[in-house]
């Protein structure tokens, strides 16, 4: 502690003359860091970029993933397996459906080659029951197909007509003039069956009747059929 009579003594340092700087520090200050200085280093060290790690993936789960890989894999193959065994399947049946309309249509064509003869058989006798009605009713019918008889025998004056007793008797003589030329009248030959008629020119016969025709259609029928 001073004493009375002396005069405190101060520190250069604390006085501070009007000329000296504001921001002047005293002596013990100089050798510590500024603050500024050590926000700065802490600024560089926070600005500096951090290298991040790379991740790393567990064993285990490589493996689960190279597993369910080959998985799929197989799993690919047994469908493009099944997929060729499909389409095999499918050709097989399209061949196995061809046959079979092969075949059914050999045996539509066989049954109707078959069922001809019997359809003309029918046919006929359905159309002899019709004509034989027609002749009940107008038996003059004849008249035209001798007429045809004729024309196919050529020279009508050189023709000879011989009819059955039925049909003599059915038909007036007058109805056969436009058939066989001025007055001439069939002859009647009780040889003929019912219902027949012959025209004969030379060494050419035509039988003529409702039967004769019918079993000429027939004829026909089946020729177109074979």
């Amino acid at each position: 502690m001073a004493r009375p009579d002396e005069t405190p003594s101060i520190a250069p340092w604390c006085l501070r003359p009007d000329d000296a700087p504001r921001n002047s520090r005293p002596p013990w200050m100089e050798s510590a860091p500024s603050a500024a200085a050590h926000a700065t280093h802490e600024g560089a060290v926070d600005e500096a970029p951090s290298e991040a790690a790379e991740p790393t993936v567990p064993a285990s789960v490589h493996l689960a993933l190279v597993e369910a890989h080959a998985a799929l894999l197989a799993r690919h193959e047994a469908l493009v397996a099944e997929n060729a065994a499909l389409h095999d399947r499918r050709q097989q049946l399209v061949a196995a459906n061809d046959a079979l309309a092969r075949d059914a249509e050999t045996a539509r064509e066989r049954l109707l080659v078959e069922s001809v003869p019997e359809m003309v058989r029918l046919a006929c006798a359905v159309a002899s029951r019709v004509v034989g009605g027609e002749l009940l009713t107008d038996p003059a019918i004849v008249v035209g197909w001798v007429r045809e008889a004729v024309a196919a025998l050529g020279d009508r004056e050189s023709v000879a007509v011989s009819v059955a007793p039925d049909i003599a008797a059915s038909i007036p003589s007058e109805e056969w003039s436009d058939a066989l030329g001025s007055q001439q009248s069939p002859a009647v030959d009780a040889s003929l069956a019912p219902g027949a008629i012959s025209v004969r020119s030379g060494a050419s016969t035509v039988h003529v009747s409702a039967a004769a025709r019918f079993a000429a259609v027939a004829a026909d029928l089946h020729a177109d059929a074979s």
